[in-house]
């Protein structure tokens, strides 16, 4: 068989993940990215004009578009049109498409505080709507903290509008689900633990099992799944949920069509020993997924692990000593060497690494 070749999109650390699943694969991989000194370097072929056979990346939402459109210009297998990517063109978009669906939010939109002045549902999320992960995202109190915060989350936005939400009440958990011929082949939902002291639901941890996956609320949180994949035309590939619960509420916070950027993929092989970038790969290169096709559920309770980041502001100098790793972990990954600088991205809180341990072990 003819050596597949993979054009990946961004050399970072998420990109690491995607490079080595490539190399497993048995696959070149080649890289097209600003900064080609991105920790993903070393597993990169070169760069060179390339037949590429599929075009992917990990974590990025600004990859989406460049992603669909070369790939239909190429002609080669895509998850996305760029027909579907305009029902995802922002969050005040999506959110409309949506406006029927439970779960929605109650929301508004503008490009100035004042446009916000009648916005009477407090406490509220302000932040950009072409944003992607935490960056920008505000918790306001009232028309004030609007006023104050607003400069601030406006800068993480090219169009420069902003999306006011209702703050949801209660747990956060994620959904990473993978379609495949419109059909729901694969989901898994895990507890989302963020920083309760800080503002932007800034990522802690992650568990699976989670404490809401059982019958009959895990049904409820399937079925939202399917619905807003079918509603936003997401056929096929991987699609990565927020949601939050608070009694029966289930309310739907973030949805995109990509791999998150917290490595959701290794914990649940660590898991479940689905390996999701191998059945992404399968997908692209082969147009289905035989590990999918042959993946026998489990029984997540008899696998309890837990994902957990270590974590600290921008500009401190990495030093190990100070990042607890559990004796026990059976992964811990470094995104900085010791003595780096730690890079300013969010504003708030920088991941520094993370580990994979099972709980009982504590």
């Amino acid at each position: 068989m003819t050596k597949k070749t993979v054009l990946m999109l961004g050399m970072g650390h998420s990109q690491v993940d995607l490079a080595m699943a490539a190399r497993q694969y048995g696959a070149n991989i080649f890289a097209c990215a600003r900064n080609l000194d991105g920790p993903a370097r070393p597993f990169v072929d070169g760069c060179r004009e390339i037949k590429a056979d599929a075009i992917f990346t990990l974590g990025l939402e600004m990859a989406l578009e460049p992603m669909a459109l070369a790939s239909e210009r190429l002609g080669i297998n895509t998850f996305y049109s760029m027909d579907t990517l305009k029902r995802l063109k922002d969050k005040v978009t999506w959110r409309e498409k949506l406006e029927e669906v439970q779960g929605n939010l109650r929301y508004d939109s503008g490009y100035e505080p004042e446009d916000f002045a009648d916005w009477d549902l407090y406490p509220a999320i302000l932040k950009p709507s072409d944003s992607s992960g935490q960056r920008g995202v505000f918790r306001v109190r009232d028309f004030d903290e609007v006023q104050a915060y607003f400069p601030k989350s406006q800068s993480y936005s090219k169009s420069g509008l902003m999306i006011m939400e209702e703050y949801a009440q209660g747990d956060e958990i994620s959904v990473n689900s993978f379609m495949e011929g419109g059909e729901l082949k694969f989901a898994i939902i895990s507890d989302r633990l963020s920083y309760q002291d800080l503002p932007g639901g800034i990522i802690k941890e992650h568990h699976i099992p989670s404490q809401y996956d059982h019958p009959p609320l895990s049904g409820r949180i399937l079925e939202l799944v399917k619905r807003v994949n079918q509603v936003m035309g997401f056929e096929n590939g991987h699609i990565y949920f927020q949601m939050k619960i608070h009694g029966q509420d289930l309310s739907l916070i973030e949805f995109t069509p990509r791999f998150d950027g917290c490595h959701m993929w290794r914990l649940i092989r660590t898991v479940t020993g689905l390996d999701l970038l191998q059945v992404t790969l399968e997908n692209l290169l082969e147009g289905s997924s035989r590990t999918l096709r042959d993946y026998q559920p489990v029984d997540l309770s008899r696998h309890p692990y837990h994902l957990k980041f270590n974590s600290d502001k921008a500009g401190v100098l990495v030093d190990y000593a100070n990042y607890p790793v559990h004796p026990d972990a059976v992964f811990n990954y470094w995104y900085y060497q010791e003595g780096q600088t730690i890079n300013r991205i969010t504003d708030i809180l920088e991941k520094v690494g993370y580990y994979i341990f099972q709980p009982d072990k504590v």
